[in-house]
């Protein structure tokens, strides 16, 4: 499994089988979006979609967490 495939909460029941979820780059999005959206002096390009910059930024952020994540392993 290539490292933004990695699971954010996997488990598995009694029978083997493994609930896939979300990858932990998705979660790491998910959690900057909501800092980005939280963060009243974030300045949004006038021509840009708010959603895909949001979008963006947060997956931004996402990829250098992951990175991090990697030099620290």
């Amino acid at each position: 499994m290539k490292d933004d495939e990695e699971l954010a909460f996997p488990c598995t029941d009694a029978r083997g089988f493994v609930s896939t979820g979300m990858t932990l780059r998705d979660w790491f999005a998910g959690q900057a979006i909501m800092g980005l959206c939280a963060c009243p002096s974030l300045s949004i390009p006038m021509e840009a979609d708010w959603r895909e910059f949001l979008s963006d930024q947060a997956f931004k952020v996402a990829d250098a967490m992951m990175e991090a994540r990697r030099k620290c392993t």
